[in-house]
């Protein structure tokens, strides 16, 4: 592949694009497009040298084709010799997350403990174990004890020692929490000058037995199968602590105290505190009389004040991007302020209202509005021909009062819109303050899917115990591969990247990367690691991965 600069003789304008040669069924020589760029002049108006900049992209194309060449060569190979059905596979992106574990001196915690319960196993491997697969595959239900072959670390557990691990590892959760703060501060400096705290409750859940005799069981010895939690973090969104929310008037009677609580003990200068009201009905926003707590609201755009939307849909911008624009505003609104006696007392106040524009969420909405379109059309024929009514005539009236509706709807597509008391902060920080939160939020929620690790064999408290704790430091470790590595991706995408890139055994002893992508290359440097598409030895890999510390 090579990078091609086409000229348009009449209007003098340059096209660049990535193209590649082969030749057609006579056998002459054709070009194709890989991938186009763009006008050059146009193109010259974001890159200070757009031919130096796609020239090393197209380098990059043609270093990943060639990667994925000589997969695809040894994998015919081994079909030739009928070896196919006995390719083995392991994931190598976890060499990612599982270099800041060791950083984090988890291993240390839990060989120490290994040497004081007289372990015959290694308990370390149990919870390494659980904690990458958290990471990389999130929200699949099964089981750690069929997957635990997909690293190239050695696991040589038993089921039973996996299991009697993962209780043993629940009872020092508070020991593994204090260790883990201690070791965290050594590598990342927490910013305590703004925490967040998130106020959007996460339900944990135990995973209920198949077998319906067992599972009523299970629900008479368990009468409360579920624990809420909320997060904390600090102002570049690192988890700090997950805190228990059992009593289900915290919000409501004793928050203020509570948080005040929370930001005295975490040494933090200001809390504010995040909820997320996009999809629910508009309702006055809760703010705090004490001035070292805060709100950070993110409202919905569409049953916003006649006021705040006329001046969304304003042209004037105070930033405008690429792929987002984004305004400011002080505005008095009517909230319910939350104060120390636990009292809410309805008032006026004044708010920072940010709204952002994004041209990719514009598309997804839309995208979703005309898919529920196509189901209630569908849904509404069936229904009047069971009625025997007329059908043309109704779907034609249906139809128009949709359209009305989604014309207004589709004005506001694509518009966040967040209110914040925090007015010392430019909009573009609250913006990307918001974002950063919503991110964690989704690591959260895909974090958290049920453990399941034959939950009948575990109590109550130790399983929740166990779900808290792995779903924490995945989220940490998420959040560390994030904050150093050069690629502006969420901590989601990056866990995709990850899982994807794979290795398969191609010989008794040769190893040959799979996926290859810019992305998993930045990630890889961003903690040491430096592979190459050859094929590789076992001993190499593994002391790559030992190496980076």
């Amino acid at each position: 592949m090579y990078l091609k600069s086409s000229t348009n003789h009449k209007t003098g304008r340059t096209y660049l694009s990535c193209v590649y040669g082969y030749r057609d069924i006579e056998g002459k020589s054709r070009t194709k497009t890989y991938r186009s760029f763009g006008y050059l002049d146009e193109l010259e108006q974001r890159y200070k040298d757009p031919v130096a900049h796609f020239s090393e992209i197209v380098a990059q194309f043609n270093k990943e084709q060639s990667v994925q060449e000589k997969v695809k060569e040894s994998l015919i190979g081994l079909r030739r010799q009928d070896r196919v059905h006995r390719v083995a596979q392991k994931n190598l992106g976890y060499s990612v997350p599982y270099t800041y574990y060791r950083r984090l001196k988890v291993e240390s915690l839990w060989k120490n403990v290994q040497q004081k319960e007289h372990l015959v196993y290694d308990l370390n491997s149990v919870f390494r174990l659980l904690t990458l697969l958290r990471v990389l595959e999130p929200t699949q239900m099964v089981t750690s004890l069929r997957q635990k072959d997909m690293f190239f670390e050695r696991s040589e557990l038993t089921d039973e020692q996996i299991l009697e691990g993962l209780e043993l590892c629940a009872h020092y959760s508070g020991r593994f929490y204090r260790v883990l703060r201690r070791h965290l501060e050594t590598i990342y400096q927490p910013d305590l000058e703004r925490g967040f705290f998130n106020l959007e409750r996460l339900y944990f859940g135990l995973q209920a037995s198949p077998d319906q005799n067992l599972r009523q069981q299970e629900q008479q010895a368990r009468p409360q199968p579920t624990m809420q939690c909320g997060c904390l973090c600090d102002a570049q969104g690192m988890p700090l602590e997950q805190l228990k929310l059992e009593d289900r008037n915290l919000v409501s009677d004793r928050l203020p105290g509570y948080l005040e609580h929370v930001r005295q003990e975490q040494g933090l200068k200001r809390l504010v505190v995040v909820s997320d009201l996009q999809d629910q009905p508009l309702q006055p926003p809760l703010v705090f009389s004490n001035p070292k707590l805060g709100s950070l609201i993110g409202l919905n755009a569409h049953q916003a004040p006649r006021e705040i939307r006329d001046w969304m849909l304003e042209e004037s911008w105070d930033e405008e991007h690429d792929d987002y624009r984004i305004k400011s505003r002080s505005l008095e609104v009517p909230v319910q302020i939350l104060q120390a006696d636990h009292s809410i007392r309805d008032d006026q106040a004044t708010l920072k209202f940010v709204c952002v524009f994004a041209k990719q969420v514009a598309e997804e909405q839309r995208r979703a509005q005309q898919d529920h379109i196509v189901w209630q059309m569908g849904d509404l024929s069936q229904q009047t021909l069971r009625s025997q009514k007329p059908t043309a005539q109704l779907l034609n009236k249906e139809a128009k009062a949709w359209r009305n509706q989604i014309c207004q709807r589709e004005l506001l597509d694509g518009y966040v819109l967040i209110a914040t008391t925090e007015d010392d902060l430019t909009a573009p920080q609250i913006a990307a303050d918001y974002r950063r939160l919503r991110d964690l939020h989704r690591v959260l929620l895909n974090t958290k899917p049920y453990l399941v690790v034959a939950p009948s064999g575990f109590s109550r408290q130790d399983y929740l115990k166990l779900h808290f704790m792995v779903c924490y430091l995945a989220c940490v470790l998420l959040n560390l591969v994030k904050l150093n590595s050069p690629c502006d991706y969420n901590p989601l995408r990056i866990a995709e990247e990850l899982s994807e890139f794979d290795c398969v055994n191609i010989s008794e002893n040769r190893w040959l990367i799979t996926h290859w992508s810019k992305t998993a290359e930045q990630l890889l440097k961003s903690v040491g690691l430096y592979f190459s598409g050859e094929p590789m030895t076992l001993g190499e890999v593994r002391h790559q991965i030992a190496s980076c510390v």
